[in-house]
């Protein structure tokens, strides 16, 4: 009677987790290694209370693989290593099952989030100049002390918001399994 109370709590804190690494990400550009490494601590419990079946050795094979990959990714300059351990750590909540659909939701996450930064950088001084110089946009439309701004400017990505994204999926499907 306890499990499903448990379960939840961790499911629960998983996603509280992910949604402070999407926040720290957009704030900061950085996904502090503790955030990872709770997410990853959380994880033996959820094997452990579920009330459905975890193929817990797949996933970790699965998590280790996108580990590999992440690591190569970062040392070839195409993601952060934030990224790269949180990506794998949520895919290791996923599992085989749920992957596919992390994958999605991550990589549609992600276009959007890389649209709207191109669409604030280049599309609202072309757009309405007016309006950009009266919220005090500059020329290339990044406000003149938007920290934010500043930062797609520079065509840093928070992908770690996208893969937030992905996982708060793998939450809820968790959820309706039981």
């Amino acid at each position: 009677m306890l499990s499903p109370v448990v379960h939840l709590l961790i499911i629960a804190s998983y996603a509280g987790l992910l949604l402070y690494a999407a926040a720290q990400d957009m704030l900061t550009l950085k996904l502090p290694n503790r955030l990872s490494l709770a997410i990853l601590l959380l994880y033996p419990g959820h094997v452990l209370v579920s009330a459905t079946p975890i193929d817990w050795q797949a996933s970790l094979i699965l998590g280790g693989l996108v580990l590999a990959g992440g690591i190569f990714c970062f040392f070839m300059g195409w993601a952060g290593g934030g990224d790269a351990k949180l990506f794998a750590v949520v895919s290791l909540w996923a599992g085989p099952a749920l992957f596919p659909l992390f994958l999605l939701i991550t990589g549609v996450s992600g276009g959007l989030i890389a649209g709207a930064m191109l669409a604030r950088r280049h599309l609202a001084p072309r757009l309405a100049p007016r309006w950009a110089a009266t919220h005090g946009l500059s020329a290339a439309g990044v406000p003149h002390d938007d920290p934010i701004a500043k930062r797609a400017a520079q065509m840093s990505l928070p992908y770690g918001a996208a893969i937030a994204l992905g996982g708060l999926a793998v939450a809820v499907s968790l959820l309706m399994q039981g």
